[in-house]
């Protein structure tokens, strides 16, 4: 004998993230955010405001490239119909603001393009960081509380 695989509901739940998962991008958002904000107030000092724009930038836009991800998924996932479509239009849009914001940071100034490249490396970092220590305290629950 058989069995039939549960009822899939047809209106699926509007928690698809975690409240973990949404506290981590907030706080990956955050991290990037000031990060990027006290390097640009530095480098602001240092008196190369292009390169404070683009790390600025770079920390700010890399977040919300990460939420936009976020965003993209959920609607995939509520989809189940139409999830492919969804992904790749949602994807080539964001890769599309991607592209012209580093035309942007290029027509500012060479320095302003390598200055949000920097701000994207700090958001890995951050991300990496983030990413690590969550796993951490998956695996050892009682750790770090």
């Amino acid at each position: 004998m058989t069995t039939l695989p549960p009822a899939v509901d047809p209106q699926p739940s509007a928690a698809l993230v975690p409240e973990s998962t949404q506290r981590l991008i907030i706080s990956i958002a955050r991290g990037t955010v000031a990060g990027g904000s006290l390097a640009a107030l530095i480098s602001c000092f240092l008196g190369r405001k292009d390169v404070a724009l683009g790390l600025f930038g770079g920390a700010v836009l890399s977040s919300l490239n990460l939420y936009g991800l976020k965003t993209a998924a959920q609607r995939v996932l509520k989809s189940a119909k139409h999830g492919n479509g969804l992904f790749w239009f949602w994807n080539l849009i964001r890769w599309g603001i991607a592209a012209s914001a580093c035309w942007f940071f290029l027509q500012v100034s060479p320095a302003c393009l390598l200055g949000a490249g920097a701000g994207y490396l700090w958001f890995l970092t951050v991300l990496g960081w983030a990413g690590w220590r969550d796993a951490g305290q998956k695996k050892n629950p009682n750790v770090g509380n």
